[in-house]
């Protein structure tokens, strides 16, 4: 992305009134903002001061008072932008090097455009208020044609991933960036930068955080925070000089919480209280219909004017994790809100919100809701092997047919993966990164902890390897789905031996698909884990039993360890049909068996770690196994181990294939399940593996070239050019430890 922009102090100011000025009118008055007087660059930001000739109570209501910008292009093409009120301000900077923003000059109406064509364009504005509609004097404005790309869509035809306008792709590679410490934009900056030097592009960036809320219990309702948005303006600018793209999220589900885990909540200070001026009296009257929504509506409208011109806002976000507001968020409303959205922004941002869990396939129906998200965190460390949970959120989302982003992630909720990584390794982040990207992402998944992980442990160097592979792939042309293939096989040099089989574990919250894991004779598993959760009677919602259809090649057993249990609960386990096994938990004080107990003081629960296994005996042949929670709240699987069940030619790389059918075109990522954050904490030295086969179908006969990469480095380690005559391909795979990459083209 390549932006130019014109953000320099107003040539016209304006003084607040305390009502509708009597006063004689004067004409609406339009000054172009100095250098771009005579023209401008096509996705350039463009602004101009206006004096409607009247001053107003409150500038932020668009019901006393709307500046909206016409604009007419040389085709015909209309854009209507509407103004916004703001001042000048500048940060200031503390010997500590503590930054503050502070408005160093009066009040005064912008428009903020960015024409999209070149040749010239008309513009005009209006100032509607209480006494009727104004319009200025047409004003020409000449467009020369830039190297920008222009702003970000939805992929035409496609239902994966995203462009420019231009038609070049905007894959994303990059992470969370949501708010800076004391320094501020100086913090702003470095992040960018290093993230911009590693190859990264995209940043998750919040309008919430605490110290720069731009609608508070310090604005009141309806009134915003200039110092804060100046603020984000400089964000924007930052990141588009960077060539990175962001998503901007609105409201965190803490401004509706009286308390967190991790402390107050916002709600005592949040404008639409009541008690700070606003309508609700409750958190669950923010979304009643009337005064609440219309002020959100404003809201909505002066964001859209003052950031909608920026080319590399990739997304709005309506809400963080929505699903913990502890009231619930009515279908409707984000409807409403997503619809007003498009309806007034002139740039036709897109639009998605998010939540801690699944979310739910009614908001993510909605047409107006253009991208999925997904978060996933392990419970302080529990998931080792996060991969398998990545890869089962982005098939998930694939039933809604909209780019998906796996848009947080951590080794753990409760806190950085500084806690696991010490020595910044990384390779969560960049399992998290290829991963998603490679399950049919729009992008890499984005790592949370970037304050106090990934900026002080410097891990950006993880995002140079998918950010080098990513940029020779056309995404927007090519029609990827993902491609189920068996893993790589060791030579069959000796007898096949039987070793045991650990199925992978989810610890990801939310409800279970339902869907049977199936396990082969030879011991190879699909991508998707075993769902690590066993909810009881309850979380009735959350409810549904794990079932496993094995075809086992010995007489066997299989071994269940539970790790941790809420309250109490029964695990029973019946293999077809019939029970073969219960178990009791009781993670109270009074219970016993538990290697720590502890209550939750947020639900008033008790939680308990437990190492107690429960073995079944299995006969050789095929079983449909289920296991489920009888009884009480919760349980967290561990394990589940299947003895002498795993061919000692099947190995530990799980490949993970992308292939568009009508070109041939194949991207993989082939990574040992044992490269994980919690075998590097264990000091387990990496495999290398040496002359793998592997077997890859491919939609077409002719001649593929293969180019072999070093996902780290970010470079060929071998290219070769392979004649295929039939539907598959065998392949011999170049010397790698941890993890290589793939891609494929068909020559010619």
């Amino acid at each position: 992305m390549r932006h130019s922009y014109i953000l320099i102090p107003a040539l016209l100011t304006l003084p607040i009134a305390c009502a509708t000025s009597k006063a004689a009118e004067k004409p609406i008055s339009v000054q172009p903002r100095a250098a771009h007087a005579s023209s401008i660059g096509t996705y350039q930001i463009a602004e101009w001061a206006i004096d409607p000739g009247r001053t107003y109570d409150n500038p932020f209501d668009p019901d006393q008072i709307a500046i909206d910008a016409t604009f007419t292009g040389p085709g015909g093409r209309t854009l209507v932008v509407p103004g916004f009120w703001s001042a000048d301000c500048r940060p200031q900077v503390s010997q500590n090097g503590t930054e503050r923003w502070e408005q160093t000059g009066p009040g005064q109406w912008l428009v903020r455009a960015c024409l999209p064509e070149p040749g010239d364009w008309q513009m005009r504005v209006a100032a509607r208020d209480n006494n009727g509609t104004r319009h200025s004097e047409p004003v020409t404005v000449h467009v020369e044609r830039s190297d920008s790309p222009g702003f970000i869509r939805r992929a035409p035809d496609n239902t994966r991933y995203l462009q420019f306008d231009s038609g070049a792709p905007c894959f994303a590679v990059g992470l969370n960036i949501g708010w800076p410490g004391r320094r501020g934009t100086a913090d702003d900056e470095a992040w960018f930068s290093r993230l911009a030097s590693a190859g990264g592009n995209f940043a998750r960036i919040w309008l919430c955080a605490n110290r720069s809320m731009i609608e508070s219990k310090k604005t009141g309702p309806g009134r915003y925070d200039l110092t804060a948005c100046a603020y984000f303006d400089r964000v924007l600018q930052l990141a588009a000089e960077r060539r990175i793209a962001v998503m901007l999220t609105f409201q965190n589900h803490t401004q509706l919480l009286d308390e967190t885990h991790w402390g107050p909540g916002d709600w005592p200070r949040d404008a639409y209280n009541a008690a700070n001026g606003g309508p609700a009296t409750r958190p669950v009257n923010y979304f009643d219909a009337g005064p609440a929504r219309t002020l959100f509506k404003h809201r909505l409208r002066y964001l859209v004017a003052r950031y909608g011109a920026f080319t590399n806002v990739l997304a709005w976000e309506l809400w963080n994790e929505q699903d913990l507001c502890k009231v619930p968020i009515p279908l409707d409303w984000t409807r409403q809100m997503a619809e007003e959205l498009h309806r007034i922004d002139p740039y036709q941002h897109l639009v998605t919100t998010s939540f801690s869990g699944n979310g739910n396939k009614e908001t993510w129906s909605l047409p107006s809701i253009d991208l999925t998200q997904r978060h996933i965190y392990g419970d302080e460390g529990c998931d080792h092997e996060t991969v398998a949970s990545y890869v089962k959120a982005a098939h998930e989302n694939d039933a809604f047919g909209k780019p998906f982003l796996l848009a947080e992630l951590g080794i753990a909720w409760q806190g950085p993966d500084s806690k696991y990584d010490p020595a910044g390794l990384g390779t969560n982040v960049h399992n998290g990164l290829w991963s998603a990207a490679l399950s049919g992402g729009f992008g890499g998944g984005c790592t949370w902890w970037w304050d106090n992980y990934v900026a002080p442990k410097n891990v950006w160097h993880v995002y140079t390897g998918l950010a080098r592979f990513a940029a020779a792939v056309d995404w927007p042309r090519r029609h990827f789905e993902p491609l189920t293939t068996r893993r790589p096989r060791f030579p069959a040099t000796q007898p096949v031996a039987w070793t045991d089989e650990h199925l992978p574990i989810a610890s990801a919250w939310g409800k279970a698909d339902g869907k049977p894991t199936t396990l082969d004779p030879e011991g190879e598993l699909p991508n998707d884990p075993v769902p690590g959760f066993l909810y009881g009677p309850d979380k009735k919602d959350l409810r549904v039993p794990t079932i496993l259809k094995v075809n086992l090649p010995n007489d066997c057993q299989m071994i269940v360890h539970v790790a941790e249990v809420s309250q109490f609960a029964k695990l029973q386990i019946t293999v077809d049909g019939k029970p073969s096994g219960d178990l009791d938990f009781d993670a109270r004080p009074a219970g016993k068996d538990h290697a720590v107990a502890k209550e939750d003081p947020k639900f008033h629960t008790w939680r308990a770690k437990f190492d107690r296994p429960c073995t079944v005996d299995l006969s050789a042949g095929q079983h449909e196994i289920a296991l489920d929670n009888a009884t009480g709240d919760w349980l967290r699987l561990s394990s589940i181990t299947l003895t002498r069940s795993r061919s000692s030619l099947v190995t530990d790389v799980r490949p993970l294939v992308l292939q568009d059918a009508a070109t041939g075109e194949t991207l993989a990522w082939l990574q040992d399940v044992n490269s994980n954050w919690y075998a590097d904490g264990e000091g387990l030295a990496p495999q290398t593996y040496e002359g793998l086969t592997w077997t890859l179908p491919v939609p077409r006969a002719g001649s593929y070239r293969l180019d072999w990469w070093d996902t780290r480095a970010g470079r060929v380690v071998r290219s070769e050019t392979i004649s295929v005559n039939g539907n598959e391909l065998r392949l011999r795979l170049p010397s790698f430890t941890r993890d290589i990459a793939l891609r494929m083209t068909r020559e010619g």
